[in-house]
C-alpha cells in the first residue's frame, strides 16, 4: 500500500515482508497512476534486487513514462532486470489513445507465448495506426510530442497547486512528479465514490474516488485537458464543496 507520508513510494521492508515462496511476480505503476509519484533510481535498483533474490517477475506498467515533470526520462525496468515485463503504449504521455496501440517488452520466452495468444485472438491492429505510430516513435518527434505534454502538465499542476492553496481548508495534496493526473486529499466526512457521484450528478464534473484505489478520502483529478477546461472544473468543484 502506497501511503501519503512516504510521498506516495513504496515501503521497501513491506515489499520484503509480502514476498513468499508462491510470489510469482510483483507488479507495480511507474510513474504511478493515481498518484503522479515516481520511484526514485535507488528505489527502482531495490525491488529489482528482491525480485532478483527471490527469482520471480517484476511488471511494470510504464504507460505514463516520458511525462516526468520535474526531471529527465525515467530509466525502464526493461533495462535493469532480465526477468522484468513492461507494458506501455501511446494513449497517456504520448498522447494519442485514438491509435490504441501499446507493447510490452520482456524475456524473449514469454514474450513470444504473448505474442501467439495475442494473434489467436486479435491477429493484428490497423495498417493506419501502426504507420502513424511509425512516425510519432522516432527519436525527434517523441521527444517533440512529449515536450508539448509536458508543458501542458506543468502549467496545469501549477494551476491546481494554486487552487488548492486558496481552499486548503478544504483540499491538499503532494503534487505529482509526472504524469496526468493529481491525488488529492480533501476534507469533508464523505465517502468519496458518493462524492464523486454526487459532483458529476450535481456539477457535471468527472473524477475518480480514492476508494477504488482502497484510498477513501481522495480523488483523482486530471490535469491533461486544456487549461480553460480544468479552470472551470475546479471552479465547479469548489462550488460543491462549498455548498
Amino acid at each position: 500500500m502506497l501511503r501519503e507520508e512516504l510521498g506516495w513510494l513504496p515501503d521497501l521492508d513491506e515489499v520484503r515482508a509480502a514476498v513468499t515462496p508462491k510470489t510469482k511476480m510483483i507488479s507495480l505503476c511507474n510513474p504511478n497512476n493515481p498518484t503522479g509519484s515516481l520511484l526514485p533510481r535507488e528505489t527502482m535498483d531495490a525491488l529489482v534486487t528482491i525480485a532478483r533474490e527471490h527469482d520471480v517477475y517484476l511488471h511494470a506498467d510504464e504507460i505514463y513514462k516520458g511525462s516526468e515533470l520535474d526531471v529527465e526520462e525515467s530509466v525502464s525496468f526493461a533495462d535493469l532486470y532480465e526477468k522484468a515485463v513492461v507494458t506501455a503504449g501511446l494513449s497517456k504521455a504520448m498522447a494519442l489513445p485514438g491509435l490504441r496501440l501499446g507493447w510490452l517488452v520482456g524475456p524473449a520466452k514469454e514474450i513470444y507465448g504473448i505474442w501467439q495468444r495475442k494473434d489467436y485472438t486479435s491477429i493484428t491492429t490497423g495498417a493506419l495506426s501502426e504507420h502513424i505510430a511509425n512516425i510519432v516513435l522516432q527519436p525527434a518527434k517523441r521527444a517533440e510530442i512529449l515536450s508539448r505534454s509536458r508543458d501542458l502538465l506543468r502549467e496545469n499542476r501549477a494551476l491546481l497547486t494554486s487552487w488548492i492553496e486558496a481552499h486548503n481548508t478544504l483540499f491538499s495534496y503532494l503534487p505529482p512528479r509526472a504524469g496526468g493526473m493529481a491525488f488529492v486529499r480533501y476534507v469533508r466526512d464523505i465517502n468519496s465514490s458518493v462524492l464523486v457521484d454526487r459532483v458529476r450528478e450535481q456539477k457535471s464534473v468527472m473524477l475518480v474516488p480514492g476508494d477504488v484505489y482502497g484510498l477513501d478520502g481522495y480523488i483523482r483529478i486530471g490535469i491533461g485537458a486544456q487549461k480553460h477546461h480544468l479552470q472551470a472544473g475546479l471552479e465547479r468543484l469548489a462550488d460543491f464543496m462549498r455548498g
